[in-house]
């Protein structure tokens, strides 16, 4: 039978993906080179947005400082020029941290803005796994840099574009990579995956 097919332009060009849907968006995580060019060897994590209604990929990557989901391994490089007026140095200011003084007043569009989950944004991994629940998308595990393993439970807000990590009680599990991931009810089940970069 013919049928239709649709080529999509502008989505992530890398591998080791984990995505999840959210009304009529794709949610895509994972890393991408930040300039789009296949020769670019700067990789960052960041999140690509697909468009189910117009078929359009963009993605949550910005250099103002409006863009308070910029990947904080690019935040020195991208407010290195700042640095006198807003007292920024990496992911800490001058006088404190960005705990103690999450408010900042934005130059560029005059209004406050909080960048409180800045500084918890996620760094680059593979094997991770995202699902959504009331509105919110949750990332957990995957392999971290010389592959180390992460347990923590991440955060995005689609509408804030702002990432935050979860304190859980009890007993959080070893962090595992290439696993599986549901919400079911008001639980998160993790099932499966590797302990470590050989064995399962």
């Amino acid at each position: 039978m013919p049928f239709w097919t649709i080529s999509l332009t502008g989505g992530p060009k890398r591998a080791n993906q984990a995505a999840t849907a959210l009304g009529w968006r794709i949610y895509s995580f994972g890393e991408f080179d930040p300039q789009m060019e296949e020769s670019n060897s700067d990789e960052i994590f960041g999140v690509h947005v697909l468009n189910t209604e117009c078929y359009r990929w963009y993605q949550l990557l910005g250099s103002s400082k409006s863009s308070i989901y910029l990947p904080a391994l690019l935040y020195d490089k991208v407010f290195k020029h700042r640095l006198k007026i807003n007292q920024l140095s990496g992911d800490k200011n001058d006088e404190k941290n960005d705990y103690e003084n999450d408010s900042d007043t934005d130059d560029d569009i005059n209004n406050e803005e909080r960048r409180s989950a800045l500084i918890e944004t996620p760094g680059n991994r593979t094997g991770h796994t995202v699902v959504t629940y009331e509105g919110k998308i949750y990332m957990w595990g995957g392999f971290i840099a010389q592959f180390e393993l992460c347990s923590k439970l991440y955060c995005f807000d689609p509408e804030m574009k702002t990432w935050s990590v979860i304190p859980c009680n009890g007993e959080t599990p070893p962090g595992r990579a290439r696993h599986t991931a549901v919400v079911y009810n008001d639980m998160m089940i993790i099932y499966g995956g590797r302990e470590d970069h050989f064995n399962g």
